[in-house]
């Protein structure tokens, strides 16, 4: 592994110092590493219309009931926003990874519109195949359709005949 040399700015040498102590020389500069990793990350990720996104998600009890909710954060974009009616919506995201994170929100929630569980999915294709419990599509294909628009893809419905 190539030895660099960090240039700490006059004023910092206390700061790094406590951090070679407290984490050890390796450690520190692993950290410096991460921290480079991140704004490197950030930086790109800004260039294509990502940014920070924060959704609200429900705490579960053992029995299922919400009884919170709690803050998920990740870089992404909006795609698709659909409410098939007025007491559900979804909302589409692409990641930072390209990823598909999806959360569907209810008046089920402790309050109507503040959040709901999401799912994360490879493909686009993987979420038009995700059904609930009875067989049934979890999204709507219109939302589907109009994440695909937003990705600059086409939905072509393939027929076994």
């Amino acid at each position: 592994m190539p030895n660099l040399c960090v240039a700490v700015r006059e004023g910092d040498e206390e700061l790094w110092k406590r951090a070679v102590e407290l984490a050890g020389e390796d450690v520190a500069a692993a950290r410096v590493t991460d921290a480079l990793t991140r704004l490197v990350a950030e930086r790109e990720a800004d260039g294509q219309g990502f940014g920070p996104i924060e959704i609200q998600v429900p705490v579960l009890s053992a029995n299922n009931w919400v009884v919170g909710m709690r803050a998920v954060a990740f870089q992404g974009k909006e795609l698709a926003r659909h409410s098939p009616h007025p007491m559900a919506h979804s909302v589409a995201f692409r990641t930072r990874k390209g990823k598909l994170l999806i959360q569907r929100a209810s008046d089920q929630g402790p309050r109507f519109g503040v959040g709901g569980p999401y799912l994360v999915y490879e493909t686009l294709s993987e979420a038009r195949a995700a059904v609930d419990s009875r067989g049934e599509p979890l999204y709507d294909a219109a939302f589907l359709d109009e994440v695909a628009r937003a990705l600059g893809e086409r939905h072509v419905e393939e027929l076994d005949l």
